[in-house]
């Protein structure tokens, strides 16, 4: 154990910082109960007792593990407390679920009073907001709803802080029953968003703040003002979305530019924008004449401030946690563990939302800090100094810089792979030129937002650089993503057996001695290299049928993954409908598939239109057979034959431009037959024998299966 010890010094170094050490164990807590908090119903008995026990749990593991000193009994303290956190949550959630569906006001046309928080978006030519329910309780509905926070969209104009009294109709957030998915249910417990509520119509309106509040809608709006200024939409749209967190502007040419860049942080407000303001208040408050303590908790102060004004959002709220302990730490001339901080920060934000451990804004925050705290000093420990001002500048500056570049991409590619599917490698070096002209604008744009603040006028001059800093970004940036194609990879998903293995040689080669370093890289990357081999082939998935349905208004669309790594898509509704779940549920799902080959799409006469845009969407280029409306003719006959499974390579060519027969079957007693062109016909059929014969007009059959089917397409039929 001393040599492990003597050898891995800093993973020692880590086990000693009790925040890092909480905030894995609570981590490590929210995860095993997310894996079984579908196996058990414990809201048949006593939901209320159950959700008071787990509470008084979790605060007193909480209190007893900040207590005790016993780093194993402190951690298992923690594993205990974030575990009973996140079941108490879940079990909230399902409770006031069944609340609602018993009250029967989901869908149903009510009336809500409150007072909107937080900025008013525009999306698709209507205003979204967030809506504090403040009603005086009087019906059911309005006890569930009483001090819950919902998502509202309106036509009508709505400003922040006002108080409404308005009617709709509200409803609980969407859960997608596809995996891996966007789950609108699971993205509002992130945001404490109780459900959504589509307004019909404002009765009463009237504007009552709080000194803050009314100080921050000031505040915003004399930015707005300051941010019009800017001629050009796609640079004022990255302004507000970096400075106000306002994203909805932001264009997707703008958007890809970035994504394929490697940029994209930048268009988030994260430690980056947090660190340079806290540098720009501070340059600040020593010019006018405040000495550096004093300078840096007034920057402190203003960071606080600049969070609340901004909202609760991981990046930032960790940025300002970490700045606040270590200003702290250096006014009482005490040493600062930056782990110790980011520990502190995520623990914080897990206790006041712990399904943020499952987003991927919470993730990228955290790992990119992580990798920059652990992995950058291995990297530069590497280079040997110089006496050489010029190769010294090289190396602080530029290779620096490209070393927390590398660190940060490194800890959040297997987020963006599982999340996103795509990574920039290129990101890697343009992040250097990136974040010097970010800087420069940024530094830029706060000296005209607090001169605009007094007149607006003032801001011009300032105003001018940022813009034109801003705006040879994007020109650079698009000019790169142009020339460079192959600059982001689409990749599969990283399985779990692939990520341990490379999760835990990252770590080791960061916490093992320096002088040891590339013995430990030239010994454990083969061994790595073998484990994983030996456990990709232990956990290769094995050669299935995988069917998957979900019903959408006037359809539904149905999936299946065939066992040689091709996918049939069938779907029927309105276009948007199936074009946005296609999106949102069918893409992500095959992703995390390793990304097999769509050779097939079948949708109804409704959504032709769908079906030839996904066309774009597939690399595999699908062939599409368009379904008739259920009206057309139909008649029944039986069927002839039966066939073993078997796969064979010839190509499956199935277009409207050639005669082709589907036959499919399920344990079913009838069967079915559907005209769908005058020169060719697909042939849907139901009967006892458990069968899909797939012909070309009177060929053989160059594709057979033999397997339990269709449930999927029984509800589609």
């Amino acid at each position: 154990m001393n040599r492990l010890k003597a050898l891995f010094p800093s993973a020692v170094y880590w086990s000693r910082l009790p925040c890092l050490m909480a905030a894995i164990a609570f981590c490590a807590g929210i995860f095993i109960s997310s894996l079984g908090s579908g196996s058990f119903s414990p809201l048949k008995l006593h939901p209320t007792f159950y959700i008071t026990f787990l509470s008084m749990t979790t605060i007193s593991a909480l209190l007893l593990g900040v207590v005790t000193k016993a780093p194993v009994f402190r951690f298992l303290l923690f594993l205990a407390a974030g575990f009973c956190h996140y079941t108490q949550s879940t079990i909230a959630t399902n409770l006031f679920s069944s609340q609602i569906a018993e009250s029967q006001i989901d869908n149903a046309q009510i009336v809500l009073s409150g007072q909107v928080t937080g900025p008013v978006r525009e999306r698709f030519g209507r205003n979204v907001f967030t809506l504090r329910v403040q009603n005086r309780a009087q019906t059911e509905a309005e006890m569930l709803l009483e001090g819950k926070l919902i998502q509202c969209t309106s036509t009508d104009t709505v400003s922040s802080g006002t108080q409404l009294t308005l009617s709709g109709q509200f409803s609980l957030p969407a859960q997608n029953p596809f995996p891996f998915g966007f789950d609108e249910a699971q993205f509002f417990s992130t945001q404490n968003i109780s459900g959504r509520f589509e307004v019909s119509s404002i009765w009463e309106r009237y504007s009552e703040y709080s000194f803050i509040d009314g100080a921050f809608i000031a505040a915003r709006q004399r930015a707005h003002r300051v941010l019009e200024q800017i001629e050009k939409k796609d640079v004022s749209s990255v302004f507000k979305a970096a400075i106000l967190g306002e994203k909805d502007e932001i264009s997707t040419k703008v958007r890809d530019v970035f994504r394929k860049t490697g940029t994209y942080h930048l268009l988030a407000i994260s430690g980056f924008h947090a660190g340079l303001l806290f540098l720009a208040s501070s340059k600040f408050f020593i010019i006018v004449g405040i000495n550096k303590k004093k300078s840096a908790l007034l920057s402190i102060l203003l960071l606080w401030i600049y969070l609340a004004f901004i909202g609760f959002i991981p990046s930032l709220f960790r940025a300002t946690v970490m700045v606040s302990c270590i200003g702290v730490n250096s006014f009482f001339q005490k040493k600062s563990h930056i782990l110790q901080a980011l520990g502190f920060a995520a623990l914080c934000w897990l206790i006041m939302s712990p399904g943020s451990l499952f987003s991927a804004g919470f993730q990228l925050s955290f790992c990119a800090t992580t990798g920059i705290l652990i992995l950058y000093p291995v990297l530069q420990s590497i280079v040997p100094e110089s006496n050489n001002p010029y190769i010294s500048f090289f190396q602080k500056k530029i290779l620096g810089s490209l070393f927390v570049s590398f660190s940060a991409f490194l800890f959040t590619a297997p987020v963006l792979l599982y999340h996103f599917g795509t990574v920039s490698i290129i990101g890697i070096v343009f992040n250097i030129i990136a974040v010097v002209l970010m800087s420069a604008s940024m530094w830029s744009a706060f000296i005209a937002l607090f001169s605009g603040m007094i007149v607006t006028e003032f801001s011009l001059p300032a105003l001018f650089i940022a813009q034109t800093s801003l705006n040879t970004l994007l020109l650079i940036s698009q000019w790169t993503a142009q020339h460079f194609p192959y600059c982001e990879l689409s990749l599969p998903a990283p399985k779990l057996h692939v990520f341990i293995p490379l999760l835990l040689f990252c770590l080791g080669v960061c916490a093992v001695k320096h002088k040891h370093l590339l013995n430990f890289v030239k010994f454990f990357t083969p061994a790595t290299l073998i484990i994983l081999l030996v456990l990709h082939n232990f956990f290769v998935n094995p050669k299935q049928l995988e069917l998957i349905h979900h019903p959408l208004p006037g359809g539904g669309v149905s999936g299946i993954l065939w066992p040689d790594r091709t996918v049939w898509l069938m779907g029927n509704g309105d276009v948007q409908t199936i074009q946005r779940f296609i999106r949102h549920s069918i893409e992500p799902w095959l992703h995390h598939r390793n990304n097999p080959d769509v050779t097939l799409v079948i949708v109804g006469s409704k959504a032709e239109y769908a079906a030839h845009l996904a066309r774009f969407s597939f690399s595999s280029n699908p062939s599409i057979i368009i379904m008739p409306e259920k009206d057309e003719k139909q008649f029944s006959t039986p069927v002839s034959n039966s066939y073993e499974y078997t796969t064979i390579s010839a190509p499956l060519m199935l277009s409207p431009s050639a005669k082709c027969t589907v036959t499919i079957s399920q344990m079913d007693s009838h069967f079915l037959f559907i005209s769908t062109f005058e020169n060719g016909s697909v042939e849907f059929t139901l009967n006892q024998r458990d069968t899909l014969i797939i012909r070309e007009g009177d060929s053989e059959p160059i594709r057979v299966y033999n397997k339990s089917l269709i449930k999927c397409l029984m509800g589609l039929l």
